[in-house]
């Protein structure tokens, strides 16, 4: 769930265009795209400053810590998620929930379920991510302003109330389910078992659990 303290909030107009990046650098795996990021701020320096919020970015800095992201979104004229490998991840969404124009990858998390509208721009990870990077912050910085309650409102179902609705129905609908269940050839048995539940996120998440729960029925069948 979004915090509370995220909400559309009136600041200054930038003179230059403001274009943020947000998290903490683990300085060995890349993920958050910060070597990207350093490189794109630098081709499109003419076209916008690029800031800072967390620790380890290659930008400079303006925030350090939660109780200061609220307005540090909000003084942004474009958010970029530059990450490959993601949970959910959340500053998308609080800047989304600030009403401030995001760019997103595809694939990761659950950036896939928000709609495509204006102010929601996606690029691609992978092979020559960084020149899909790039083209959608250029694309993003000329586009015309964007509806900020409309951006505000995608982010909606992601409150505490619909966190914990969807964790009870989901509960409830496995102690609901029979003691076995009946599928081509063999009958199983849903109750007494052990097993493993993955949450995985986004493609490059999903293969790794597929992999692992392929190796669990190889090497530990019953």
């Amino acid at each position: 769930p979004i915090d509370k303290q995220f909400q559309i909030r009136q600041m200054p107009k930038n003179k230059k265009k403001l274009v943020g990046v947000s998290g903490f650098i683990d300085r060995l795996s890349g993920r958050k795209g910060e070597r990207m990021v350093s490189f794109i701020a630098s081709d499109l320096a003419d076209e916008a400053d690029f800031v800072a919020s967390g620790e380890g970015w290659p930008l400079r800095t303006i925030n350090h810590d939660f109780a200061g992201l609220c307005n540090f979104y909000n003084s942004l004229d474009l958010y970029v998620c530059a990450s490959s490998i993601e949970g959910i991840p959340m500053p998308p969404l609080e800047a989304l929930r600030c009403g401030i124009p995001v760019i997103i990858p595809c694939g990761v998390g659950i950036l896939d379920d928000l709609p495509s509208i204006p102010g929601i721009t996606r690029w691609q990870p992978g092979e020559g991510q960084q020149a899909s990077l790039e083209q959608a912050i250029a694309k993003a910085l000329l586009a015309p302003p964007v509806d900020r309650e409309a951006l505000a409102k995608t982010t909606e179902k992601y409150t505490d109330e619909a966190w914990g609705s969807s964790h009870v129905q989901g509960l409830e609908k496995l102690v609901s389910q029979p003691d076995t269940i009946s599928l081509p050839g063999h009958t199983v048995e849903t109750r007494g078992a052990r097993g493993v539940y993955y949450v995985a996120y986004g493609d490059p998440a999903r293969k790794c659990a597929e992999g692992a729960i392929t190796s669990f029925k190889q090497f530990m069948p019953n």
